[in-house]
C-alpha cells in the first residue's frame, strides 16, 4: 500500500510513547475504531517487542501467508490490523536488530492485503531508538502527525519525546495525558498523580498542543476480557476529527530520504571545510583539548560528509592533530575513527541553528550526535572526536568568520 514514489491519498498517523506503559496501545485502538467513522480504516502494530494488540481486544484473528507471499490481514470491528501477536501468538518473544524490524514493517506493508485505506493508525515501537526512526521513514511522505501519549508523573520522559520530535522535525497532532484522573461513582473527578498543569507546561514551552486528559477507567480489565477496549473521551473525538481535518505537511523529517547533492555543492562543501580549518589555525590551539580528550599525533580522524540520504559521499578528510594545529591527510596509512554526517548536518552545526517547521532551534554537535544526525565510528574515540569538534565550534570569533562568509549558502541549508 505505501510504496516509494507511488502518489496515494492515506492519512498515517502515529502513536508514541517514550516510555512503556502509558497506555499507547490503548489510545492507538480507540483511535483506529473512531476514525471508522471519518473512512476506511487500518491499523498497524508496529510495537513487535511488547505487542499487546490480541490481549487488549481478545481478537483471535490470524495473519495468514499465502504460497504467493502475500499477508491475509483479519478485519477486527471493521478495522485491518496487522499485529505480530496475530502473527506469532500473544506469548512469542521477538529480538531483532533494527534493520530486520524495518524490514519486516516494510514488506507488511508491501504484501499485506490492506485494500485502499483512507486512515493508517501505526501503534509506534516503544522509545525513541533507531526502529521507531526507521519506521516513520516509511511512511514520511504520507504522515499526518504523531499522536504522543504520556502520564502526570513521566514528565522528563514527556520532555524528552517532545525535543526529539522537534528537532528530528517529525509532526506532531499534539500529546494526551492518559490516566490523568478517575471519575469517583458520584460523578466527582479525582486526580491520582496531582494536577495536569505541569504536563501541560511542558507541552506549551515546546510550541505543541495539549490535547487534553483521558480518564483512568477503572473497568477497564473487564472490558479487555471483554473484548471491548473501548474508552468514552471527548479528546479522542477531538484526535480523530484534526486527523481527518490536517493536511500532510512535507518536512524535512521526509525530505532527508530524498535530497541528492550536485557537484558544484561539492565544491561547496569543500570550500567551507577549507576555510573553515584555514581561520581555525589562525585563532584556536587545539593543543590542550586534544590532550584533555586523549588526542595524540597518532590518532587520524576521518570527517565524511554526505548527502542527506547517508549514501552519497560528498567529501571526506582525514585529519591528524599535529603540534596544535590540523593537519589534513592526503595519504593516510590508517583511519582511528571516522564521523559521518550530511551537509545539511554540518551546514546546522557550524550556524547554531536548525529549521524545525517554522521555528528556528539551536543545534550544536552533540545534539547532532545524540539524535544520530552525526554517526562516529571507532572503539572509545567517537565521543571524544565529537566533544573535539564541540569544543572547536564554541568559538564564536571562528564561526563569524566563516558565517560572514558563507552564512547565505550554509542558511539554505539549516
Amino acid at each position: 500500500m505505501v510504496r516509494t514514489g507511488e502518489v496515494i491519498s492515506v492519512k498515517v498517523v502515529g502513536v508514541f510513547s517514550v516510555k512503556g506503559g502509558v497506555g499507547k496501545t490503548l489510545i492507538a485502538i480507540n483511535l483506529a475504531k473512531r476514525l471508522l467513522t471519518y473512512g476506511r480504516t487500518g491499523l498497524l502494530d508496529a510495537d513487535w517487542d511488547n505487542s499487546n494488540f490480541a490481549q487488549f481486544t481478545g481478537f483471535s484473528g490470524k495473519v495468514t501467508a499465502t504460497k504467493d507471499n502475500k499477508l491475509v490481514l483479519p478485519e477486527w470491528e471493521g478495522v485491518k490490523v496487522f499485529s505480530p501477536s496475530l502473527l506469532f501468538g500473544r506469548s512469542k518473544g521477538v529480538s531483532m536488530t533494527e534493520d530486520r524490524y524495518v524490514q519486516m514493517v516494510s514488506d507488511v506493508m508491501e504484501y499485506g492485503d490492506w485494500g485502499p485505506l483512507d486512515y493508517l493508525v501505526i501503534d509506534l515501537p516503544g522509545g525513541s531508538s533507531d526502529v521507531w526512526r526507521g519506521v516513520l521513514t516509511i511512511f514520511s511522505e504520507v504522515l499526518v502527525g504523531d499522536v504522543i501519549v504520556t502520564q502526570p508523573t513521566m514528565l522528563d520522559s514527556l520532555e524528552k519525546g517532545l525535543q526529539l520530535h522537534r528537532d528530528l522535525d517529525i509532526p506532531v497532532l499534539g500529546v494526551v495525558n492518559n490516566m490523568a484522573y478517575l471519575v469517583c461513582p458520584h460523578g466527582e473527578k479525582v486526580y491520582l498523580f496531582g494536577s495536569s498543569d505541569a504536563v501541560r507546561e511542558v507541552v506549551e514551552r515546546y510550541g505543541y498542543e495539549y490535547l487534553g486528559e483521558v480518564p483512568f477507567v477503572v473497568d477497564l480489565p473487564k472490558l479487555i476480557a471483554e473484548g471491548r477496549p473501548f474508552i468514552e473521551s471527548e479528546v479522542l473525538d477531538g484526535i480523530v476529527k484534526r486527523v481527518a481535518e490536517t493536511p500532510v505537511r512535507r518536512t524535512t523529517f521526509a525530505e532527508r530520504f530524498k535530497e541528492r547533492f550536485t557537484e558544484a555543492l561539492k565544491a561547496e562543501v569543500e570550500r567551507v571545510l577549507a576555510y573553515f580549518i584555514v581561520t581555525f589555525q589562525k585563532e584556536f590551539n587545539l593543543s590542550d583539548v586534544a590532550l584533555k580528550e586523549g588526542f595524540t599525533e597518532q590518532h587520524n580522524v576521518a570527517l565524511t560528509i554526505t548527502d542527506e540520504a547517508i549514501s552519497k559521499l560528498i567529501t571526506r578528510l582525514v585529519l591528524r592533530v599535529k603540534d596544535g594545529k590540523v593537519v589534513v591527510l592526503t595519504k593516510p596509512e590508517k583511519v582511528d575513527y571516522e564521523l559521518v554526517m550530511s551537509f545539511r548536518t554540518l551546514a546546522r552545526v557550524i550556524m547554531g541553528k536548525a529549521k524545525r517547521g517554522d521555528q528556528l532551534v539551536d543545534y550544536d554537535p552533540m545534539t547532532a550526535w545524540l539524535i544520530g544526525d552525526v554517526k562516529a565510528y571507532g572503539s572509545g574515540f567517537g565521543v571524544r572526536a565529537v566533544r573535539v569538534i564541540d569544543a572547536m565550534l564554541r568559538n564564536q570569533e571562528v564561526l563569524n568568520k566563516i558565517r560572514e562568509r558563507y552564512g547565505k549558502i550554509l542558511e539554505r541549508w539549516i
